[in-house]
Order: C-alpha cells, then structure tokens, then sequence
C-alpha cells in the first residue's frame, strides 16, 4: 500500500530540515512529504491564498508573529492531542488557550500547524515537532583558526597607489550564534584577533617611503603586529558563515602596531577588513579567498599623517554615554527551586544581547516565553545594565571644532541584576494565560531595578 503523500509549505531555509524529517517518514513508510519551499515573509500570505482557493497544504511551518486574533490562520486545532504529543517531548503554540500547533527545535519563534488532521498528517506533525536536527553544529566555536589568509592590500594614491597580495597566519577568537531568521546560518562577533605579519612578506621597502622624519628600519624588529580595533565601528567586528555551503563573510577593524611606529609619534596604523572565505568545520579552520584591505578614516583615522609633507587638522572624538536597565532574560523554575548559577551569568546575558540586535527584538524573545509551562513555576527577570556610548569625530577648522563624519552608537550590557517576580506578575508567564504584550511590558517594567546603572 503507497504511503500517504502530505504536502508541506514552509520557508526556503529550513530546507535540509525538512529532507531529513522527510526522509525519517519515508523509511518508517508513514507518509511521503511534498516540499514545498518559499521566502519567510511570505509563508503566512501563501497559506492564506492556497486556503481561499481551497488547496491549502497538509502542513504549515508558520512564524509566531503570524498567530492573529483578528485574522485566525486557516490551521486546525490539535487541542485534544496537545497533551498526549506534549508526553513525547514535544511543544505546543497555543492561541486563546488552544493548542493550534508544534513548536520546532532547530528554529526559535516557529511553529508547524495542520489544516486538516488524519492519522497520517498527526504523524508527520508529531515526526515534525520531535525532530532535533541533529546534523547541524549547535555549540559555540571559539578560537577559530586563520591558517591562511590571502589579503589585497591597496595604498592611497598619495603612497602610489600599489596594490599587492599578503600572507600571514594569525587566531581569530570568535563568538559563534544561530541567526534567528535563519538556523542554517551563524552570526559571528569577533572577539579578538592575534597575529604578525613579518617585514620580509611585505612586497616594498619600508625604508623607502616617504616617511616625514627618516627612520631606519630593522628587519629584526619583527614586523607588524595585529590586534583588533573596537573604538568609532560598531558593524565591523562581525560576520555570518552558512553551516550548508561553508561560506563566511566577515568585516574586520584592526590596529597594526611595529617599533619603529612608536619612534615616529604614531601608537599604529588602523585598517578595515572586508573579506570573503569558507569554514572548514572538521579543521576549525577560515581560510579566506579573498579580501581587502583600506586604511581607516582615509589613512590613518584618529592620527596625524607623518607619511605625507603636511599634516592634517587636529582631530579628536567626543564621546557621551547613557546607561539604563533592560530585562534581557526569563527564568521559569519550578516552585522553591533556584535559578541558574551567577556564575557565568552576565557571559550568557551578553550572548543573549549580541543575538537579539534590537531592543525590541528582546522584548519579543521574553514575550515569546510567555504561556509556556502547565503549572504554578517561580519567574525570575534578569536585568541588564546597557550601556550606550555615542561617538563623534571632530576636527578643528579655524580654532573650532567642528563635527566631521557620522557619529556611531554602540552599545555593551556592563552588569546583571536578577529579581525573582511577585505571583500577579509571575502568573503572566503561565500557560492559559495568554497575557496581552501590554501586561508584560508593565510587569517588567515595575520589576526593574532603579538604581545602580550609572
């Protein structure tokens, strides 16, 4: 007897996902899937057109966002199997106390629904609900290590304009964390870099260039050493690599620093790194294919030019900074039980921080862990202190200083507070109670500490 074919719309990216769980029904001889992939913002639309025409898919892989009161997806109600699938390990979405579909486990904020339910389709979603995608790498990789790194370094036109290849081995320590919008990719913050380039792989003679005051410079010195540059970029410092393919993307700021810099008056020559590359995962290895090399802020950002005959204006940046609480993370315990250790707490806040961009995308995270546990738990809030620094460049024209440039913002979580909530707002965090966006943003808010963030 021919398996039952059960059709699947879902977003384009969860495509190897969805292969394996497919594959996973084929060999039990359950059902044969019809993958049908399309972009992510356009899942909720398409299962809406297909419903009004009467061909709606069997399955749904549908965003949280998507769940609308005032417009109900056309998905059926699994209200009656949540418990007995929820024994299994799965996870249930409910809407106004119904449970309407399967949480996934390799995604955050989606869930699969069914339009219509058979014994064949709740397998598939139960096969679905349960898969871990154990394929894809899901722990942090740090030390990721540059054995090769090609660069196309370019000089301003006023050093003549060469351009040439470079080699140097160097460490990247690298922070490594699921993009939300889509698991097969990482997002990459940079969080230091080690390395030397020695003067002989350099393709001119130091010696000779137009330095202002002439300087000897000894091979024995050892060459350029590299370290990274946080100060004025925000958006440098990070990248993606995509787990399918391999490839990275990465943009670097770095300060290069020799001895015979510190004899001219100059703490080092600060470069921008654009590059492209693969992640060889069994090596632990980015090997760059190609990237380039431009010196910061024209030639050198921050510092006077001893390289040409006149200098440029005095520079500066002026910096202000703001600091404020903001909930960043929700602890469900169950009663009389304590949260997680303090140890390592303000590391993982800051992860949390770093891959929920913006303010609202972290609201949205603890909103999304609202209505998630069966029974009377203790919540716990923890509270980051964010620090916002805003940076801009100055020059000074005429004995003032004028500001130049755009001025950039970057922010940093400098301490944690974590505050156990009282019962009536702790109740908003259980299932059934399907609290507005509204009551949350108010108990967090009154739960905020008001001191000790300056």
């Amino acid at each position: 007897m021919p398996a039952e074919k059960i059709s699947v719309l879902y977003p384009e990216w969860s495509t190897p996902q969805w292969k394996a769980i497919s594959s996973i029904l084929s060999r039990a001889g359950r059902a044969t899937l019809e993958l049908i992939p399309i972009e992510p913002e356009r899942v909720a639309g398409e299962l809406r057109r297909r419903a009004a025409g009467r061909n709606p898919p069997d399955l749904a892989m549908l965003p949280e966002s998507a769940i609308d009161r005032c417009s109900p997806l056309p998905i059926a109600s699994i209200h009656r199997f949540a418990a007995a699938l929820e024994d299994q390990g799965a996870l249930a979405v409910t809407d106004s106390g119904e449970a309407i579909g399967l949480r996934t486990f390799w995604a955050p904020n989606w869930f699969i629904g069914a339009t219509q339910l058979n014994d064949h389709i709740l397998e598939a979603l139960r096969t679905a609900g349960l898969f871990k995608d154990p394929v894809l790498p899901r722990n942090l990789v740090e030390n990721v290590q540059l054995l090769i790194h090609d660069q196309t370094l370019k000089l301003p036109k006023q050093l003549g304009g060469v351009q040439f290849d470079l080699h140097f081995p160097g460490i990247l320590d690298i922070d490594m964390a699921r993009d939300p919008a889509n698991p097969n990719r990482a997002v990459l913050t940079v969080l230091g870099i080690s390395g030397k380039i020695p003067f002989q792989l350099l393709p001119f003679n130091l010696s000779k260039l137009p330095w202002r005051t002439k300087d000897r410079v000894e091979s024995g010195e050892g060459g350029f050493t590299l370290s990274l540059r946080r100060e004025y970029h925000p958006n440098t410092n990070i990248g993606t690599v995509d787990f399918q393919t391999g490839r990275t993307e990465l943009a670097l700021s770095v300060r290069s620093t020799a001895p015979f810099l510190k004899r001219l008056g100059m703490d080092g020559i600060d470069v921008d790194i654009q590059e492209s590359g693969r992640w060889d995962r069994e090596a632990g290895t980015i090997y760059v294919d190609s990237g380039t090399i431009t010196f910061a802020g024209g030639i050198f950002a921050g510092l006077q030019i001893l390289l040409l005959a006149s200098s440029k204006n005095e520079y500066r940046v002026e910096t202000s900074q703001t600091s404020r609480w903001e909930p960043i993370e929700v602890e469900v315990v169950r009663l009389g039980d304590n949260p997680s250790d303090e140890n390592g707490l303000l590391d993982r806040v800051r992860r949390i921080f770093r891959r929920l961009s913006s303010q609202g995308a972290r609201l949205g995270y603890l909103i999304s862990l609202a209505a998630s546990t069966n029974s009377a738990r203790d919540v716990y809030v923890t509270y980051g202190c964010v620090t916002t620094t805003v940076s801009q460049p100055q020059e000074k024209k005429n004995g003032e200083w004028v500001n130049v440039g755009t001025a950039t913002t970057t922010e940093e979580v400098t301490k944690v507070l974590r505050r156990q909530l009282p019962d009536r707002d702790a109740i908003l965090w259980y299932r059934g109670a399907n609290p507005p966006r509204s009551d949350i943003e108010a108990a967090l808010a009154r739960n905020r500490p008001t001191s000790g963030c300056q």
